[in-house]
């Protein structure tokens, strides 16, 4: 009974694996190991992944060929050949999937996947060789067709762990092409500017030029973010520059990019240094009535100050978290007039010279007279000649209106004074 069981399995398989009017073909040993070319086949990437296998899909006594989809919502099967059997494709949605695994026939395990869905579908396939597919007219499946089915039931059961061997086999057959070699950045002026060096520079601007080349060719060189002048050397080499660049005080980046025709693109800073003495008070052009002002500033960019000098005196410094160094001289002595107080930075055995511009203006005098005094002087017996000399000195802060007239010659002003009195109102 064993012996006739065995046979009848046998023959029932050889029957139920081939393809339209096909037999098997060579006798089957074990299935063989897939070939790159046999491998399952990534059909779209991106956020919508989807794979395929190919597959002969077994019918009750005959067979197609195809290719079987995987996504992560759905399982889809698409028929090759034979043309006659196109009604064996399907699609079904992967949440109805109720049996995913090895088909068992009589007890005995085939190597072929069974699936089985919620409404009542069941099939069966045979993971086979591309080729077997592409075979064009002839549907004969041979054991060398078959692969081992497991892969087909990994990939109904577990889509992610699939997508990530194929992910990883991709990485490994195609590894990304190393990165372009970026555009090459050389500098002419100012001398000595070299990627990471600090340049000092006395002058507040100044001409940026130098050489950026590239195999495919340069299409534009900024210099913080400022598009540069190019001039053409060579089809892979252009010179560029800026031709007056604003050097600001103290220590700042410039950072030079060059972008290649293919979009690579090459990067170049350094620094300059432009030391500076920026006066805080007094405010520039500034005026006072004082014999004496204070001078407040910060030196910028410098190195190793030794001192700063203030009219000839040491002014008391502080150095800030930046790196500037404040200073303050007090009660320096200002003449009346136009004046100009002088100053030095020294550091770093050099002395940089820096000056404060201060007008001082004479003291005021006394107040003009004010009618009542002009007045009270006249009642009190002050001559009006005495008075008339008084109001030229002083002024007067009132105008000569009818009633200020007639007050001053009920007091004995003479017509000389009042004249005196028309002219001189502050």
């Amino acid at each position: 009974m064993t012996r006739r069981r065995s046979f009848l399995v046998c023959a029932f398989i050889l029957c139920a694996v081939a393809v339209a009017s096909g037999q098997l073909g060579s006798k089957r040993g074990s299935s063989s190991a897939p070939s790159n070319e046999d491998a399952v086949e990534l059909v779209t990437g991106g956020d919508h992944p989807v794979f395929r296998y190919p597959v002969a899909h077994q019918h009750a006594a005959s067979g197609c060929g195809g290719y079987l989809y995987f996504s992560r919502d759905s399982i889809r099967y698409e028929v090759v050949r034979p043309e006659g059997d196109k009604g064996h494709s399907f699609e079904q949605k992967r949440s109805d999937l109720t049996v995913a695994g090895q088909w068992r026939f009589w007890g005995q395990a085939i190597d072929e996947a069974e699936f089985k869905f919620r409404n009542g579908a069941v099939y069966h396939f045979f993971r086979v060789r591309k080729s077997f597919v592409d075979r064009g007219t002839s549907t004969r499946l041979g054991w060398s067709d078959v692969l081992p089915h497991q892969e087909l039931v990994d990939a109904a059961l577990d889509f992610d762990g699939i997508l990530d061997k194929i992910q990883a086999r991709e990485a490994r057959l195609h590894p990304p092409a190393p990165p372009a070699a970026p555009p090459v950045i050389s500098m002419l002026d100012p001398v000595g500017a070299e990627a990471g060096k600090t340049l000092q520079l006395a002058a507040t601007r100044v001409t940026l030029r130098g050489v950026a080349s590239h195999a495919s060719g340069i299409s534009v060189v900024t210099v913080n973010n400022a598009t540069a002048l190019l001039k053409p050397l060579a089809p892979t080499t252009v010179e560029f520059q800026v031709p007056d660049f604003a050097v600001n005080p103290g220590a700042s980046a410039v950072v030079i990019m060059a972008t290649a025709t293919d979009k690579s693109q090459g990067q170049l800073i350094f620094s300059v240094n432009h030391p500076d003495v920026r006066i805080t008070a007094p405010a520039a052009n500034s005026e006072t009535d004082k014999d004496a002002v204070k001078v407040h500033g910060a030196a910028v960019g410098f190195h190793a100050i030794d001192r700063v000098e203030v009219a000839g005196k040491p002014a008391t410094l502080q150095t800030m978290p930046g790196g500037e160094v404040d200073f303050e001289a007090d009660a320096v002595p200002l003449s009346v007039g136009a004046n100009t107080i002088q100053g030095f930075v020294v550091a770093d055995g050099g002395r940089v010279p820096f000056k404060v511009d201060v007008k001082r203006n004479p003291p005021p005098g006394p107040p003009p007279l004010a009618l009542a005094e002009v007045v009270e002087a006249l009642q009190k017996g002050v001559p009006p000649a005495r008075v008339t000399s008084l109001v030229s000195q002083f002024g007067v802060s009132f105008p000569l209106t009818d009633d200020a007239e007639k007050q001053l010659r009920s007091a004995g002003a003479d017509t000389n004074l009042l004249l005196v009195i028309a002219k001189s109102k502050k």
